[in-house]
């Protein structure tokens, strides 16, 4: 088994360009699980459609939960068929 880590971060915070670009890596290297230590309250349609190509493709998707006071939703944790964690 092979790992493989993206580095989405920059001194200014996430870095949707190199985000994107990790989950399409993903899906054409066929990685078959993802870790995403890495949640927002905010929701991003370029990940959600992302996140479900790589569903697509079986690939188990794991994403943080968060550990926030309120129920407000997680994403990628609160999509649908994602674990969240």
């Amino acid at each position: 088994m092979k790992l493989q880590h993206y580095n989405v971060w920059s001194e200014k915070g996430l870095d949707r360009t190199a985000y994107y670009n990790a989950l399409e890596d993903v899906i054409e290297r066929k990685i078959r699980v993802l870790n995403l230590s890495i949640g927002s309250k905010e929701y991003d349609p370029k990940v959600k459609e992302l996140i479900d190509k790589c569903l697509k493709n079986n690939v188990v998707v794991v994403a943080a939960a968060g550990d926030y006071e309120d129920s407000d939703p997680v994403y990628p944790a609160a999509f649908a068929n994602v674990i969240g964690v």
